[in-house]
């Protein structure tokens, strides 16, 4: 036989395979079904091992929370991010509600957060008041009826309401509108034309009152709302700045008061109306405003604590306690009207007041009050509201070429 290697070769054929044997099939059945039970086996294996798993995670978890895990401070807008010690002090101030004498208390508190206008005028809407004033004026010979909108505020939840003097003057029947509709028929409680409040009474209860903030602490610069009925759109507010403290304007011919300037939006109708600061807190009373052409945001406010002070004695007496009389009418008296001398000039003296005591006289001119000089019947009203019913003052008088001191003891103004 011939030998050859390499491809192509010639390969000898091979002999059968042998037969099978018979069982066979049955073989394959047994062993593939003894796979499938294993298999089965290591399934429920695997699946009570995962199970144990996450039963001992759910059981081993911690119950408390992560020592690092740090409560988020709320922080207005406005303000700058402060330790939890000190937003707690900051957003914690003592209360500033002033109490009024007898059964009325102002009751409202806030919390010294910090509110965008919005929320003023949310919290305190309830306890504004609208007015309509109906009353008869002199004009001239004759009396001609009248009719005036303002604003105030309500200081008591038994129906006490605080608004300007000049509001009410000259009205015999006042009625009051609150924001939720209800309108009530009020009474006149008392006034001072001085500092311009009058306060009425509503006969209701459970009414929500504003909170009274503290205006010896006004800060030039700090917010500034009103809410009030300008132009008798009613319930409207309005916002800017307190633009000055310590303003001085006149009331009268001869009188003057303290009040601060804004710059938030004020028109007729506004009067009376409360001033709010910006955690929701009245610090003031509109009062007046420049209008003029060309004049723009000067707004006037009476401070809430000379209203107070003012308020409580209207609310127990009737009139401003302590207040100097002088019991005299004045006149101003100039050398260059033809006077000796410049002062105020006495032009009547009330019978059993504290002036005919002093021993003063028609003609008299007063040139000074404790040594502070006085040129005009204004000097003699401002230095004399210097001093308190029962004060005691020293007044240099020049009679008909002779100049006098008089010592008198002021009487209350009633």
């Amino acid at each position: 036989m011939n030998e050859y290697s390499g491809y192509g070769g010639y390969t000898p054929p091979q002999p059968p395979p042998p037969p099978k044997k018979s069982g066979g099939a049955w073989k394959v059945i047994v062993a593939i079904a003894a796979s499938l039970l294993v298999f089965a086996i290591v399934i429920c294996s695997t699946a009570v091992f995962i199970t144990w798993l996450i039963g001992s995670d759910i059981t081993e978890e911690p119950t408390q929370p992560a020592e690092t895990t740090v409560p988020q401070l709320q922080i207005p807008d406005n303000t700058t991010q402060a330790t939890p010690d000190t937003t707690e002090a900051a957003t914690q101030p003592p209360e500033t509600t002033r109490p009024l004498p007898g059964s009325v208390q102002t009751g409202s508190t806030v919390s010294g957060d910090i509110l965008s206008a919005a929320d003023v005028y949310a919290q305190n809407v309830d306890a504004v008041v609208s007015i309509l004033v109906h009353g008869v004026a002199a004009n001239g010979w004759s009396q001609v009826p009248f009719s005036a909108t303002g604003s105030g505020f309500i200081i008591s939840d038994n129906g006490y309401i605080i608004t300007c003097y000049h509001v009410v003057e000259g009205g015999n029947e006042f009625i009051v509108d609150l924001y939720d509709g209800s309108e009530y028929s009020a009474e006149y409680v008392g006034g001072d034309q001085l500092y311009d409040v009058a306060v009425l009474k509503i006969n209701a209860e459970n009414l929500q009152t504003v909170a009274l903030g503290d205006s010896d602490n006004l800060i030039i610069g700090e917010d500034a709302i009103v809410i009030g009925n300008p132009l008798s759109l009613t319930f409207s507010v309005s916002k800017g700045i307190i633009s000055a403290t310590d303003r001085v304007i006149d009331v009268d011919e001869n009188e003057e008061i303290s009040v601060f300037q804004l710059d938030a939006a004020v028109n007729s109708g506004n009067s009376g109306g409360p001033v709010f600061n910006d955690r929701g807190q009245v610090i003031g009373l509109v009062d007046a405003k420049y209008a003029a052409e060309g004049v723009e945001g000067l707004g006037f406010a009476v401070p809430i604590n000379q209203v107070m002070d003012v308020a409580e004695d209207l609310i127990s007496y009737g009139y401003v306690t302590g207040r100097p009389y002088f019991g005299i009418s004045a006149s101003t008296a100039s050398v260059d009207r033809g006077y000796a001398v410049d002062g105020a000039r006495v032009e009547s003296v009330d019978p059993n007041s504290c002036s005919e005591t002093a021993g003063l006289r028609v003609g008299d001119i007063i040139t000074s009050i404790d040594g502070k000089v006085i040129t005009s019947a204004s000097d003699l009203i401002s230095e004399k509201n210097n001093y308190k019913a029962g004060d005691t003052a020293q007044l240099g008088v020049w009679r008909t070429g002779e100049a006098l001191t008089l010592t008198i003891t002021f009487d209350e103004a009633k």
